[in-house]
């Protein structure tokens, strides 16, 4: 989607330290976005310099790859692996993943356990989610390590929404649950519905692509101004990142050849032609046609030359 901008008029090129306002002036939305990348600009860069392209958020990072087991699954998940939650820098840009943890209210049975939160940090419980159990009583508000590894986990094979309860593929193996949490796994993660289906006995490269998406009213209601009845006031932008994979990479590539090889100096650029590149593509009776008409606009106007 595309917002309603005047221009965007940031160029980190200029140098400008910062946008000033002059009385008398008209104001325009592209003064203020420009001030926003100019202090947005610093931030990152600042960020990037000083700790580096990538790193872990110092507090709660994540990110980090889990290879998980199940009841199910006791020799570990193949074709699918956990994304720690936390925070991840990649060019001064912070990529967040949450995993609130929820109170177990009640346990129903060996498989079924009640919930006392249906929807967290924004995404519902489904099907096929995994989810990790632990009893929290005696260090409560902490949650466990996510070592060692492999990690055990649930997965989820029902759900009633009437009552928040979820069925679990097996019964859990620890007793007197308090707590639960989702972590979101390469397939499940939510801003790449289809990612790379992956293959037993094949190497591949993990790595984490980020950018920012401009976001509308359109995609998210909740911009709208209810107190002026509902119109859009301005847009938003918002941090995308995805976990993707590359086949055969047997070995760890550098940031700068990864970005060099996925990210060309050719991209985005358009192979177009001009008009003279049309002109010339015409036949010698059409170019005569054109250069007599020509010729007459210029000698009676567009109107041509009078009726005889």
């Amino acid at each position: 989607m595309k917002a309603d901008l005047t221009r965007r008029s940031f160029d980190p090129f200029k140098h400008f330290s910062r946008v000033l306002m002059q009385q008398g002036r008209v104001q325009l939305d592209a003064d203020w976005n420009e001030q926003a990348g100019i202090l947005l600009h610093l931030l990152r860069r600042l960020t990037a310099d000083q700790f580096g392209p990538a790193f872990l958020a110092r507090f709660g990072g994540g990110f980090e790859i889990l290879s998980l087991v199940t009841t199910t699954h006791p020799a570990g998940l193949v074709l699918d692996f956990g994304i720690q939650p936390g925070g991840f820098f990649v060019d001064g840009i912070l990529c967040e993943l949450e995993a609130t943890p929820v109170p177990i209210l009640h346990t129903a049975d060996a498989t079924k356990i009640i919930i006392a939160e249906w929807t967290v940090d924004g995404i519902s419980f489904q099907v096929n989610q995994y989810i990790r159990l632990w009893d929290d009583r005696h260090n409560p508000g902490v949650p466990p390590s996510f070592s060692p590894l492999p990690l055990p986990v649930s997965q989820i094979t029902d759900i009633g929404y009437t009552d928040k309860q979820l069925t679990l593929d097996a019964p859990p193996t620890t007793a007197n649950l308090t707590r639960v949490q989702r972590l979101i796994t390469y397939r499940s993660q939510p801003d790449l519905p289809k990612p790379l289906e992956l293959q037993a006995g094949v190497d591949y490269l993990i790595y984490l692509d980020a950018w920012e998406r401009l976001i509308t009213c359109l995609e998210d209601d909740s911009i709208r101004e209810v107190a002026l009845n509902g119109p859009d006031t301005a847009a938003r932008t918002r941090v995308v990142w995805q976990i993707k994979a590359l086949a055969q990479q047997p070995s760890c590539i550098p940031q700068a050849a990864l970005s060099g090889m996925l990210q060309p100096w050719t991209r985005g650029l358009l192979r177009a032609r001009t008009q003279r590149d049309i002109y010339l593509l015409l036949t010698p009776e059409q170019r005569a046609q054109i250069s007599d008409r020509r010729r007459e606009r210029e000698a009676h106007g567009p109107g041509g030359p009078p009726p005889p």
